[in-house]
């Protein structure tokens, strides 16, 4: 099951946080953005552009930019000893 919270509804994010923004985007509308979507919106940013197309590139269009990665326990301890 899964809720979100009152505070955000769902954002993860204050409402400081949320009130910033980029050519009418918050990060929380900025993050739900799939890499196809934020390509067109970062286009005239050239450093992240790039980034974008990259994962355009090899078929990674429909990732949305704050999707949470699903890594096994294992894979977490690993990461954590870096």
């Amino acid at each position: 099951m899964k809720v979100s919270c009152e505070a955000c509804g769902g954002a993860r994010f204050n409402a400081d946080t949320l009130a910033v923004k980029l050519r009418g985007k918050s990060v929380g509308e900025v993050l739900a953005m799939n890499v196809d979507e934020a390509a067109g919106f970062f286009s005239a940013h050239a450093s992240i552009h790039r980034c974008l197309q990259l994962l355009q590139d090899v078929g990674l269009g429909y990732l949305t930019l704050g999707q949470q990665s699903r890594r096994s326990p294992a894979a977490k301890r690993s990461a954590s000893s870096w």
